[in-house]
């Protein structure tokens, strides 16, 4: 039985204003539809813009390609009891959260997750956002939020996914060397 794996991510196709973790995901996706099944779940705009893509449908999931089904939140039906709602109703046996401080797309999915006791995998690609200058901007309210996240233990029992080894030694310097860390590098794009 072929796998279902949620994909958490602000911002998705056919947007492209987020540039490279919008390229990484699609091209993670293009390399493994045949695979997987692969849900991702994200707004209906892009990146700095109000207005909604006129060219998918808002707040139901949408075919987006072979294997590949895409739910795009508008901005008022983006709510915790919304993405509550989507993810759980889907039952994943995956979930690959795309980076470290978004409230909609990987606290409020990592928070329903725990809350529900999901027995699949969860996935949290830190897309660089560990790194020492990333740690510099918005310094102390980034340090108090990690701080409470371990005494929370809020990443507890998930698998870290670093693209190379300086991210991996980023992770594990910021979570413990007990932490699970997996390396991949990004995958190219494909015609496929």
């Amino acid at each position: 039985m072929r796998k279902k794996v949620a994909i958490c991510i602000d911002w998705y196709l056919p947007g492209e204003k987020a540039g490279g973790p919008v390229r990484s995901i699609a091209n993670m996706v293009a390399h493994l539809h045949h695979d997987f099944d692969f849900y991702i779940i994200t707004r209906n705009t892009d990146y700095t813009e109000e207005q909604p893509y006129t060219t998918v449908p808002s707040n139901e999931w949408y075919k987006f390609s072979e294997n590949v089904q895409v739910y795009y939140f508008s901005a008022d039906q983006l709510t915790k009891a919304g993405v509550a709602k989507v993810l759980m109703h889907l039952a994943p046996d995956v979930v690959y959260l795309n980076g470290m401080w978004s409230k909609e797309f990987t606290r409020w999915p990592l928070s329903i997750l725990k809350k529900n006791n999901f027995s699949g995998k969860i996935i949290l690609a830190v897309r660089g956002m560990l790194a020492p200058s990333a740690l510099q901007i918005k310094k102390y309210k980034k340090k108090l939020f990690l701080q409470v996240a371990k005494w929370r233990q809020v990443y507890s029992g998930i698998v870290f996914h670093a693209t190379n080894e300086t991210e991996r030694q980023q992770v594990l310097s910021v979570f413990g060397e007990d932490t699970q860390v997996r390396v991949a590098p990004n995958l190219a794009r494909t015609d496929g």
